[in-house]
């Protein structure tokens, strides 16, 4: 067991990484999304769940990756909301009570919005509810038959606190009509939950036995893996890609958004991490040059256009490719880190400018060239 499967769904894309013990991805599959990772109210549930299963078996033939070679699999979701019944079935999304307008739940930060707005709509879709899961406590249903739900989750929704994300709040749940009943207990992200099934064994290939963990959303865990987080540390997230034209000026540069390591997060926008103590909160100071920021984005454009005015300090790891947070959650569960601090400062310290530049392939500072491996 030498590889850890991380499955990410993110914006436009659903995104497999396999990931080895030195916490370096070995390979990245990706598949485009007809609807956005967040626009959960748009699609059934089980069209994420085939993606996904495609995913795997686009691993097993391009990435020839044998199924005992799988330790762990890590899941990673936009927030989104599925409906159980009592008999423990999808209540389809064109169901629901009413529509969910876009503005409602287009952001993690109105999810919470949505849900009052669906169950607060009519007293007999209460009642015939089972369960309210994330798209990430759904994706893991299926493969374990477990029902449990991330921390990540019950934060962005608005029904756990910052002081115990770990305990759901019943005063909040029931102020938007949810019974505690339909609320599954709650994991950190790392948390082992449950293992793979007979089913899923005969149709993705993975063996029984291995271990599915509880997951979080995309970005709180590529920025934990992105450089080790000390207090009042900060990282800069350039976005999914450059955010306009070539030619480098800054108007084609997307703003960077600035998040700061804090131990207590005062921001509802604040990201929680498995590590106790350890929020990534939003900043409201600009970026700019000289700036001690480490910088991730997911294209490589983004950080040579940036590079290109502003200069960098520290590149993280996986900059400019997929990261390998979903599957380091997950090993973390497994028992492969006890101590994250030899991923962080070994295996995948930020890189400099030209360290960066070798481990992507670009041959020339001004063109993103042929890229080697994420």
């Amino acid at each position: 067991m030498s590889r850890i499967l991380g499955i990410e769904f993110r914006g436009s894309q659903a995104t497999l990484t396999c990931v080895t013990r030195r916490g370096h991805v070995e390979y990245a599959l990706s598949e485009p999304l007809a609807t956005h990772a967040a626009h959960w109210w748009l699609v059934h549930p089980e069209e994420r769940f085939r993606t996904f299963a495609g995913l795997v078996d686009r691993a097993r033939g391009e990435g020839g990756l044998g199924g005992g070679e799988i330790a762990a699999v890590g899941l990673c979701a936009d927030p989104g909301l599925v409906f159980l019944d009592r008999d423990l079935a999808v209540i389809p999304p064109r169901s629901l009570p009413r529509p969910v307008p876009e503005h409602e739940a287009d952001a993690p930060a109105h999810l919470r919005a949505a849900l009052a707005a669906v169950i607060a709509h009519d007293a007999r879709f209460r009642e015939q509810l089972g369960a309210v899961l994330s798209t990430v406590d759904f994706l893991r249903y299926r493969l374990t038959g477990a029902l449990a739900s991330h921390a990540s989750f019950a934060w962005v929704a608005g029904l756990a606190g910052a002081l115990a994300p770990l305990v759901w709040n019943m005063s909040a749940a029931r102020e938007i009509g949810l019974s505690p009943a339909v609320l599954p207990p709650l994991f950190t992200a790392e948390c082992r939950v449950g293992t793979i099934s007979d089913e899923m064994m005969r149709r993705l290939g993975i063996p029984r036995g291995v271990w599915v963990n509880a997951g979080s959303d995309p970005l709180s865990a590529r920025f934990l893996v992105a450089a080790e987080p000390r207090a009042g540390s900060k990282l800069a997230w350039l976005g999914d890609g450059s955010g306009g034209a070539a030619g480098g000026d800054d108007a084609a540069l997307a703003p960077p958004q600035r998040w700061s390591v804090v131990a207590n997060p005062t921001s509802a926008a604040a990201l929680p991490t498995p590590l106790p103590g350890i929020w990534f909160e939003p900043e409201t100071q600009a970026l700019g040059a000289g700036s001690e920021d480490v910088i991730d984005a997911a294209a490589d454009d983004a950080i040579e256009r940036w590079i290109g005015r502003h200069g960098a300090a520290g590149i993280a790891f996986d900059a400019g490719g997929a990261s390998a947070g979903a599957a380091i959650q997950a090993g973390l569960g497994a028992g492969w880190w006890k101590d994250l601090r030899a991923l962080w400062r070994k295996h995948r310290a930020p890189l400099d400018v030209a360290e960066w530049r070798a481990r992507r392939g670009i041959s020339h500072p001004c063109s993103p060239g042929a890229h080697g491996a994420s």
